[in-house]
C-alpha cells in the first residue's frame, strides 16, 4: 500500500510540474516574442491607424486595430498566468547556478511564513538543512542538463520560526531563453503525507499496545546486527523473556488489567536497557531484547538479572498490588546463524529456565 501511495503522489507531482513548466515556457516565449516585435508592431500600427496598411482604406484601419488587439492579448494572458501561478498551493522558486533565488511565488507566505520579498536575492541554502546542501547542489546540477522535469525528491524547507517542514520537489530547466541556466523548483508541502507514512510505519513495525518493536522489526534489527558483527567482529546477544503465570492476571482481573501489566513490563524493560538496544514484544506475554556490542558474559548476566529483579517488583493495577515473575533465556549468535536461529536458541533456553522452577535465566 505504501509504495503504491508514494508512486501515485509522485506521478501527480511530476505531472503538475510538467504542466507548470510548459506554461512558464510559453509565457517566457510570449515575452521574448513581444520584446522582439513590439516596437515594430507599434510603429506599423501607428501608420495603419492613420493611413492604412497599403491604401489608406477603412480595411487598412481595421487591420491596424487587429494588430493592436493581438499585441494586447498576450499581456492579458501573462497576467492571468501570473495570477494562476501565485494562487497555486505549491511553492515556485527560480534559482541560478549559485542557488541565488530570483523569483518566489506568493504561496511562500502561506506555507513558510516568509514573503517572496524576504527570500528573493538570498540563497536557497538559507532554506535547507546544511547536511542536505551538498546533495541538493548535485541534484540541481544534474537537473540543469535535463530537458524534462525531474522525478520528485524530498528535502525539508526551513520556516521562519526555524523549524523544518517536509517538502517534495520537482525541478525543471530550459524555461527561459534569456537565462537558460536558471532552474524552476516546484515544492509541495508533504508534512501530512509524512505524518501518515510515520503512522503506517508505526503500525507495521511496532506493537500496538506497548509501542515496542514487533517481531518483524526485531527480526530486521537482528539481521542487521549479524551483518555488522561479521564485518567488525562484535557480539550479538538475544534475550527472550516470558512472564510467569500471566494468565492468572487475565483470568482474575480481566484483560484490561493484563494490558496494564504488559505496559508496565514494557516500561521497565526500557529502563533496564540502553537506547542502542532493541526491546520487542514478540506476542502475548513474551518479550525479547537485542543486545549489541556486549563483549563479556558477566555483563550479559548482569543485564538479565537486573531485568528479572525489576519485573519482580510489585505492579499497582486497578488499585491492586500484583506480583509476577519472569523466566529468561539468552543466546549468543554464532557465525552463519540467522535471526530465526538466534531467536529459537534463546527461546529454548528460556523454556529450560521455566522447567528449572521459573523466575530464572538460562
Amino acid at each position: 500500500m505504501i509504495p503504491l501511495l508514494f508512486s501515485t503522489l509522485c506521478m501527480l507531482a511530476v505531472t503538475l510540474a510538467g504542466a507548470l513548466v510548459v506554461m512558464v515556457r510559453r509565457q517566457q516565449a510570449l515575452r521574448d516574442e513581444l520584446a522582439r516585435t513590439a516596437p515594430h508592431e507599434r510603429h506599423c500600427c501607428g501608420e495603419t491607424a492613420s493611413i492604412g496598411r497599403t491604401t489608406g482604406t477603412q480595411d487598412g484601419a481595421a487591420n491596424g486595430n487587429t494588430s493592436i488587439a493581438a499585441a494586447s492579448i498576450p499581456n492579458a494572458g501573462e497576467r492571468a498566468l501570473d495570477a494562476l501561478l501565485e494562487r497555486l498551493p505549491d511553492i515556485a522558486l527560480v534559482v541560478d547556478p549559485d542557488l541565488r533565488i530570483h523569483h518566489a511565488s506568493a504561496s511562500l507566505t502561506r506555507v513558510l511564513d516568509r514573503s517572496a520579498e524576504q527570500v528573493v536575492g538570498t540563497s536557497l541554502a538559507s532554506l535547507v538543512r546544511p547536511c542536505d546542501l551538498p546533495l541538493i547542489r548535485a541534484f540541481l546540477a544534474e537537473a540543469r542538463d535535463d530537458d524534462e522535469p525531474t522525478p520528485a525528491v524530498e528535502w525539508p524547507l526551513r520556516a521562519l520560526d526555524g523549524g523544518y517542514i517536509a517538502f517534495e520537489h520537482v525541478v525543471a530547466s530550459g524555461f527561459s531563453d534569456t537565462n537558460p541556466s536558471h532552474l524552476a523548483i516546484f515544492s509541495r508541502n508533504i508534512s501530512r503525507r509524512a505524518g501518515l507514512v510515520a503512522q503506517l510505519e508505526q503500525a507495521a513495525f511496532h506493537d500496538p499496545l506497548t509501542s515496542l518493536a514487533n517481531r518483524a522489526l526485531f527480526h530486521d534489527r537482528v539481521q542487521h546486527a549479524l551483518q555488522r558483527s561479521s564485518r567488525v567482529s562484535t557480539r550479538v546477544t538475544v534475550l527472550v523473556l516470558d512472564l510467569d503465570h500471566f494468565k492468572n492476571v487475565n483470568d482474575s482481573l480481566g484483560h484490561d488489567a493484563g494490558d496494564q501489566m504488559l505496559l508496565g513490563v514494557a516500561e521497565r524493560l526500557r529502563e533496564c536497557t540502553r537506547r542502542s538496544d532493541t526491546v520487542c514484544r514478540l506476542g502475548g506475554d513474551e518479550f525479547s531484547i537485542l543486545l549489541e556490542n556486549v563483549t563479556d558474559d558477566a555483563t550479559i548476566a548482569t543485564v538479565a538479572e537486573r531485568i528479572l529483579d525489576s519485573i519482580a517488583l510489585p505492579f499497582i493495577i486497578s488499585g491492586h498490588e500484583l506480583f509476577i515473575g519472569a523466566s529468561s533465556g539468552v543466546a549468543r549468535a554464532e557465525a552463519g546463524e540467522t535471526p530465526d536461529d538466534v531467536l529459537r536458541n534463546a527461546d529454548v533456553a528460556m523454556y529450560h529456565a521455566k522447567n528449572r522452577g521459573r523466575g530464572g535465566c538460562q
